[in-house]
């Protein structure tokens, strides 16, 4: 049976946690079901009281050019040793997915193990791994965060993020609280990177028996140059419509608004599949489904999900012409979320 556990129940899902992730120290596996489990679903595939299979959404304000949403982060995907190879992780995702989409959810995204698992369920790369190589003629000085800083470091993450991303998940102070209590769980902690008083960016650092790099960041005007490491994060579109609201038409486009008429494919999604007629503007824009006789009249754009997903993510190229020439990419993304 699939269904989302309780929230009394969550501690059921720890078994099969640890053996899929038998990396993962059992500070912090504490850590993640004393804070994590307080907030997230975790939705299960359960016989005769034995979990075979999970997922955990895990929630996070982001925004989303300048929209905030609750988006959920999918982690923790698992399947028993003797339960493997049966489809259990697809009707999961399934589930998921169409879950996600009865809440209005615009996206949802995952750190994935291997790409090649989620890209049957049109999950496509969004962002980069990248690590900043600082202007070594700044002033920029290393002082370790305690709670004094609290305020200023918060301050810092709010004007940085506005400034540069399109699409982050949100800073605030009670964000700082469960960060640091996430870096203790791994003897980790906050190194403050400040030009005299002000700070201009911030390392975490964290590991039990080899200490790592988790994040950098590092005003632009203090960073010589941004070294791609790796591909990060995938995510896929879950509710077309919503997620159409936030982009627009193109800038550097005279009209303030403009009508395509598209047909996408997706499989897992039904009322994602369909044909639409696509209205942008300025603003934004908005879907409305097509009716038979007016599928007739148009010339429809064709478009998957999984293609479109990457796309307006700002990663990577569209094989219509016609999408690249009118519709704003979000642009910038930044994610470094690990559960």
């Amino acid at each position: 049976m699939i269904r989302y556990l309780r929230k009394e129940e969550a501690g059921k899902s720890r078994e099969l946690y640890c053996e899929a992730f038998p990396e993962d120290s059992k500070s912090f596996t504490d850590y993640y079901y004393t804070e994590k489990v307080k907030k997230n679903r975790i939705l299960v595939d359960e016989e005769d009281g034995k979990i075979k299979a999970m997922l955990h959404q895990n929630p996070y304000n982001m925004s989303f050019n300048a929209s905030t949403y609750e988006i959920d982060y999918i982690v923790a995907v698992a399947t028993g040793k003797e339960y493997r190879r049966q489809g259990l992780m697809r009707n999961l995702l399934y589930k998921s997915l169409n879950s996600m989409y009865s809440e209005n959810k615009p996206f949802t995204f995952l750190l994935p193990a291997d790409k090649a698992y989620y890209e049957p369920f049109d999950f496509n790369f969004i962002s980069d791994f990248y690590e900043a190589e600082p202007d070594k003629n700044k002033n920029v000085v290393s002082r370790l965060y305690d709670d004094r800083y609290r305020t200023k470091l918060t301050d810092f993450m709010i004007d940085y993020f506005k400034k540069y991303y399109q699409l982050y998940c949100i800073r605030d102070e009670a964000y700082i609280e469960w960060l640091i209590k996430e870096l203790k769980s791994e003897d980790g902690f906050i190194e403050l990177l400040c030009d005299n008083d002000k700070i201009v960016g911030y390392k975490l650092i964290w590991g039990l028996e080899k200490k790592e790099l988790r994040a950098f960041v590092l005003e632009k005007s203090y960073t010589k140059a941004s070294i791609r490491k790796k591909e990060a994060y995938m995510a896929r579109i879950v509710d077309l419509r919503e997620f159409l609201k936030n982009i627009p038409i193109k800038r550097s486009r005279k009209e303030k608004e403009l009508v395509l008429y598209i047909r996408v494919k997706d499989q897992i999604i039904k009322e994602n599949n369909a044909c639409f007629r696509w209205t942008l503007t300025k603003d934004g824009s908005s879907i409305e489904y097509l009716t038979k006789e007016e599928e007739s009249l148009h010339k429809l754009t064709e478009l998957d999900i999984k293609a479109l997903s990457g796309y307006l993510f700002g990663y990577g190229d569209m094989y219509d012409a016609e999408l690249g020439e009118y519709v704003e990419r979000v642009g910038a993304v930044y994610i470094d979320e690990v559960v």
